[in-house]
């Protein structure tokens, strides 16, 4: 088993207690700070140097999940399949802050980019169909549950 399996494992177990269990995740909203999910706190945060907002390129945004999760192994980029409303996101000047709907960008993980090619494969095999709204992470204890080897 990778490093990468282990520390999901550990994200699942701590599910509910506190600790992290987020996706790393970029949202950018042009005209305002770019903000990503706190991984600890599942909250949405700006962007920390006060400066960085809306990228066109995927490479640009692929260096910014590189640049707010650099703990993680960050191999590709993708957009989210549902959008989210991100409350107090502010102007460069942070003086107009508002809430907006955005389809973030979700920062995959190398082993959780891997995980999840198999985890759809499970899903289809065991479900019947795809489960909405449902993360690696919340998938996980069901995995351990089964006879689905990690």
């Amino acid at each position: 088993m990778g490093p990468g399996v282990a520390s999901l494992e550990a994200l699942a177990a701590n599910a509910g207690t506190g600790f992290a269990v987020a996706e790393p995740q970029i949202a950018m909203f042009c005209g305002k700070l770019n903000m990503h999910v706190n991984i600890q706190t599942g909250k949405w945060e700006p962007d920390p140097t006060g400066t960085k907002s809306c990228f066109e390129a995927k490479e640009e945004v692929l260096q910014y999940c590189q640049e707010m999760y650099p703990e993680l192994q960050i191999t590709n980029v993708m957009e989210a399949n549902q959008p989210v409303s991100i409350d107090n996101w502010c102007r460069r000047d942070k003086k107009q802050c508002k809430s907006h709907i955005v389809t973030p960008f979700k920062c995959l993980v190398k082993y959780l980019y891997l995980l999840s090619q198999v985890l759809h494969e499970f899903i289809e095999e065991n479900s019947g169909g795809y489960w909405p709204g449902m993360s690696v992470v919340d998938l996980l204890p069901v995995m351990n549950n089964s006879a689905f080897p990690l």
